[in-house]
C-alpha cells in the first residue's frame, strides 16, 4: 500500500492504509458467516462486499507528495514515484548554478545542493569525519565533513532533508575518469540557504482572504509568522480591497526564518500565488 500496489484500486493510499484493520474485520467476519468468501472476494467488481455494501474506509488525510515519497522508501528502500529534489529544484537553481551531475573541479568555493540519502562517519588521525550522499535526481555525489565543521554543523545533516553545501570541489581521478569530490566548508539547511539568499518573502492579502474582519487577518498573519521570527528574511504585505491597496514593509523585529512549515501554513491560508520568496 504505502508503495502503491493498491492504487489501481483506490489512489488515496492514506485512506487505504488506515482501512487495512477494516479489511481483516470484514474478511474475518465473513469467513465466520460461513459464506466462505476469501480476501479477495470481499469486493466484487462494482466495489460492493459481499453484503452489497460498498467499502467502508476510514477517512485520513491524503499524504503531501512529500511524505507520498517517504512513504515508498520506507516500503522500497528507495523513492519510486519522483524524487524530493524536485519539489524545491526551482527554488533553489536561484543560488545554486549547477546540478550535481554537472559539477566540475574549480578553484574557488561552490554551492551544491542535494537530498541527503546516505551518511556514514569514520575515525580518522584528525578525528570523526563524515561522509554525505547528495542526491538531486541527476546524480548522487558524496561530500566529505571534517571534524570541526563536523562538530559545529552536526544538526544540520539529516536523512532525507535537503542539505546546502559550500565547498571545494576536486578531481578525482582514483574514482574514474570525470568524477570529482566535494569537501565541505559550510553547511546550511535549505531554511538558513533561504535567508542568506533571499530578497524578501512577499505576501498578498485581498479583502476576501481578510473576510469582513481585517483586525482578525492581522492577528492571524501575525500567528502564523511568530514563531519563525526573528530570522534574517524581510515581510513585504500587499494588502487589496474594494477600496483601497497599500504595501507594507514589515520591520527587523519581524524578519523571519524561511522554514518550509512557515511557507506551507501561509499557502494554505492565502494560496500559493499569494506566498512568494523573491530572490532577484
Amino acid at each position: 500500500i504505502r508503495a502503491g500496489a493498491f492504487d489501481a484500486l483506490d489512489s488515496h493510499r492514506a485512506r487505504v492504509l488506515a482501512s487495512v484493520g477494516i479489511a481483516i474485520e470484514a474478511a474475518e467476519q465473513a469467513e465466520r458467516n460461513a459464506m466462505q468468501v476469501s480476501l479477495f472476494d470481499i469486493f466484487d467488481e462494482s466495489g460492493d462486499d459481499a453484503y452489497g455494501h460498498g467499502p467502508q474506509y476510514v477517512e485520513a488525510p491524503r499524504w503531501s507528495e512529500r511524505q507520498q515519497l517517504n512513504e515508498e522508501k520506507l516500503a522500497l528502500g528507495f523513492y519510486f514515484s519522483g524524487h524530493p529534489f524536485r519539489a524545491v529544484q526551482a527554488e533553489i537553481a536561484h543560488f545554486v548554478r549547477r546540478p550535481l551531475a554537472a559539477l566540475e573541479a574549480r578553484k574557488e568555493s561552490q554551492l551544491l545542493a542535494g537530498l541527503v540519502v546516505a551518511v556514514r562517519s569514520k575515525i580518522t588521525a584528525r578525528g570523526k569525519m563524515a561522509f554525505i550522499q547528495l542526491d538531486d535526481g541527476s546524480t548522487s555525489l558524496e561530500v566529505s565533513v571534517f571534524s570541526e565543521l563536523l562538530e559545529s554543523e552536526r544538526a544540520k545533516i539529516r536523512e532525507d532533508e535537503v542539505l546546502v553545501v559550500e565547498g571545494r570541489i576536486q578531481r578525482d581521478d582514483f574514482a574514474g575518469e570525470g568524477r570529482v569530490k566535494v569537501v565541505a566548508e559550510r553547511l546550511l539547511t535549505l531554511a538558513e540557504a533561504r535567508g542568506r539568499f533571499a530578497r524578501q518573502l512577499r505576501l498578498s492579502l485581498n479583502g476576501q482572504a481578510a473576510g469582513n474582519n481585517s483586525r482578525h487577518a492581522v492577528q492571524r498573519l501575525r500567528s502564523l509568522l511568530a514563531p519563525y521570527t526573528p530570522g534574517e528574511c524581510p515581510v513585504r504585505l500587499s494588502y487589496l480591497n474594494a477600496e483601497a491597496s497599500c504595501e507594507l514593509v514589515f520591520g527587523d523585529a519581524s524578519r523571519v526564518r524561511l522554514e518550509d512549515s512557515l511557507l506551507q501554513a501561509l499557502r494554505e491560508w492565502l494560496s500559493s500565488d499569494n506566498v512568494r520568496v523573491d530572490y532577484a
